[in-house]
């Protein structure tokens, strides 16, 4: 009211037509991303291509045209937003008889098998030019599997039910440690030197310490949802399990002279996942909670798989590729692929030892393992996290982290169901 008495009307920011806020091209973003995820989803029902690899093929071309498109990935997003849920999913659907049925040879591919791997990819990246530091970052962030494609054919084929238990439990675990690798050679080259007792114990605590937290938060989540019957809290209490393990073992940890000491937040979730899956599941869900969890956890999972692969896709175009990185790409690949049969077969010939004839693992089944090792986010996730300031070689690792994704989602990807349809019905 003004001095006279009158109603006055503060002044209003005048109204642009066709000018958009924020929030609306970001609506419009994710819109966007939406349709093209459905139409993905409906061409792939009627051509033999996995659905996860068409949408990395259709997030390139989308990329290139631009329009609504471009969209950047980061590590925050993909470790924050997609990796907790899609952990958590896949370790709440193993069931603990199977994992444990095979627990000897998923830990002997997911705890030795890494480290191998990175050895083995680091020997390579280095005779190839790289420092030797850098060669085994680059081994341990590659050597995280990334087998949704091949799951995805698994089921199609109906694969039997030990090979896919391995598959997926492998990966489960060995992005885990994968990434603990990762951590701990790039905390060496920031700190500028190796503490040999220091890097052993931030090993063993990260371990040890993802499955202490992942097992004590999944226990205490499991008492609480036998305190109530309602199945919308009960997936929103899941929900928060996931997000809230990932978020709060990532904070509890120290550095000690550059060296991180903590809990897993990989490994924390998928215990905690298991824990739900396999104890709460029986003891504190109603057969209605069950099938509503099932249900909407199918869902965020395949909204942040379809999501991610995209995003991907969009990514690709934007890396340069120049004349002297392609021999780097080649020895990349190789290196892949010489680690991952040996980690595979040699470990194989190691791990069935001792076992009867039923339960060895079976040749026809480890060609499978070998040429199903894909790479996707976590390796993705890896790279993009890695300092200018402290790797000037970022920008050549990024480019081959590109590349082995990009090789082994269009090449293993698209000839992995010929093998498994080949070896999974061949009698040994």
């Amino acid at each position: 009211m003004n001095p006279s008495g009158h109603l006055s009307l503060l002044p209003l920011p005048p109204i642009v037509i066709g000018e958009t806020s924020t929030t609306t091209r970001g609506v419009t973003t994710l819109l966007a991303l939406l349709v093209a995820v459905v139409l993905v989803a409906f061409v792939t029902r009627f051509i033999r291509v996995p659905y996860t690899i068409a949408l990395v093929v259709v997030g390139l071309a989308l990329g290139i045209t631009g329009g609504p498109f471009q969209v950047s990935l980061s590590e925050d997003v993909i470790l924050t937003v997609f990796l907790p849920a899609l952990l958590f999913e896949a370790a709440y659907n193993l069931p603990w008889k199977h994992l444990r049925a095979e627990f000897r040879f998923i830990s002997g591919l997911a705890i030795p098998g890494v480290l191998v791997s990175t050895l083995v990819v680091g020997a390579i990246m280095h005779l190839a030019g790289l420092a030797w530091l850098v060669a085994l970052l680059f081994g341990a962030l590659i050597s995280a599997t990334d087998p949704v494609s091949v799951l995805a054919i698994f089921k199609q084929l109906k694969a039997d039910r030990r090979l896919a238990t391995v598959v997926e439990a492998e990966s489960l675990f060995n992005d885990g440690t994968a990434l603990v690798i990762f951590q701990i050679l790039l905390g060496v080259i920031v700190a500028g030197r190796v503490a040999p007792l220091l890097t052993g114990l931030a090993f063993v605590v990260s371990i040890i310490g993802g499955v202490a937290v992942g097992a004590g938060l999944g226990y205490l989540t499991a008492r609480l949802l036998r305190t109530v019957d309602d199945y919308l809290i009960e997936i929103t209490c899941t929900l928060l399990l996931a997000y809230g393990t990932f978020i709060l073992t990532e904070h509890l940890a120290v550095t000690v002279q550059g060296v991180r000491l903590g809990a897993s937040p990989v490994i924390a979730v998928v215990v905690a996942g298991l824990v739900i899956g396999n104890y709460a599941a029986q003891i504190s869900m109603s057969e209605t909670t069950r099938a509503a969890m099932d249900g909407a956890w199918e869902l965020i999972t395949y909204l942040a798989n379809s999501f991610i692969f995209l995003l991907i896709g969009l990514q690709i175009h934007r890396i340069p590729i120049g004349r002297g990185d392609l021999t780097l790409i080649f020895w990349a690949v190789v290196s892949i692929l010489v680690a991952r049969a040996l980690i595979v077969y040699g470990g194989m010939v190691t791990l069935n030892l001792g076992q009867p004839r039923p339960r060895r693992f079976p040749l026809r089944y480890q060609h499978i393992v070998v040429w199903g090792g894909l790479r996707g986010a976590v390796a993705l996730a890896a790279a993009l996290s890695i300092p200018d300031a402290f790797v000037p070689e970022r920008a050549t690792l990024l480019l081959l982290t590109f590349a082995i994704v990009l090789f082994t989602l269009l090449v293993q990807g698209m000839t992995i169901r010929p093998l498994v349809r080949w070896f999974d019905r061949k009698p040994e």
